[in-house]
């Protein structure tokens, strides 16, 4: 490794569940003091598209990885502070929003360095030594009986657009999480419920979420959109607000 290195990928059984599918775009940037590596700089974040069977990488119909997108293992997207282009090109051209995904990559990388940049100032300022004996601190606090675990513990709810996410929310989680939207959100529904109770668990403690951008159907409590909640026996409904954001409306959530 050499200062200038970027490194990155999205692969998410490379990286043993560091991502959660392949939208999650992974920048990695070695941090050096006195020409060693004594730290890792890293950012992801979901964007807009990676390719696959449909815009936006996310297809519900999917029966593997490969239909998500393209795929890039852990590479070196700059050598020394030099772009590997062609590799760029690769990915841009993969992409339905080319400008977009280029624009998330240089915002990725500049973040990146801006943190190994504030990180490596602290190693100026303080030693390694010290520096290091603090984040040895911070993993025994963390680690500590007590520390930051509330009891009792808060509900696991799984995000599913389609059946196989929604069996393993019924399964294994205690709640789903789905687009109000959703042209088949109630089999979505019925699919957890019924996986709960297969797995013997108490379907009546199992939350049923959905989310969807501000309106004012919402809050008519008449309104078909609340009626067909009402029948699916949503928990929690969840609004955001989408761009142009108008802070002058008040934005709750509606049980």
């Amino acid at each position: 490794m050499k200062p200038g290195d970027v490194y990155f990928h999205n692969d998410v059984y490379g990286s043993e569940g560091g991502i959660g599918h392949l939208p999650d775009l992974c920048v990695t940037l070695p941090v050096f003091h006195d020409d060693h590596v004594v730290a890792f700089v890293q950012v992801f974040g979901h964007h807009d598209d990676i390719g696959g069977a449909v815009p936006g990488s996310m297809p519900s119909h999917a029966t593997s990885a490969y239909q998500e997108g393209l795929i890039v293992p852990p590479v070196k997207l700059y050598d020394a502070g030099r772009p590997n282009e062609d590799l760029i090109k690769v990915m841009v051209r993969n992409s339905r929003l080319p400008d977009s995904l280029r624009g998330d990559l240089d915002s990725e990388v500049a973040a990146c360095r801006l943190g190994a940049e504030r990180v490596a100032d602290l190693f100026r300022r303080y030693g390694r030594a010290q520096v290091e004996a603090c984040v040895q601190e911070m993993r025994r606090l963390w680690n500590a009986p007590g520390f930051l675990r509330p009891d009792p513990a808060p509900p696991v709810v799984i995000a599913a657009f389609g059946p196989k996410m929604a069996e393993l929310a019924g399964r294994i989680g205690d709640g789903i999480n789905a687009p109000a939207s959703h042209p088949r959100l109630g089999e979505l529904v019925a699919v957890a419920r019924d996986a709960c109770v297969d797995a013997g668990r108490d379907s009546s403690r199992f939350l049923v979420t959905v989310y969807s951008e501000f309106h004012e159907r919402w809050f008519d409590a008449d309104s078909p959109a609340r009626a067909e909640l009402a029948a699916l026996r949503v928990d929690r409904l969840i609004l955001y607000l989408g761009p142009p954001f108008d802070l002058a409306r008040r934005v709750v959530t509606v049980r």
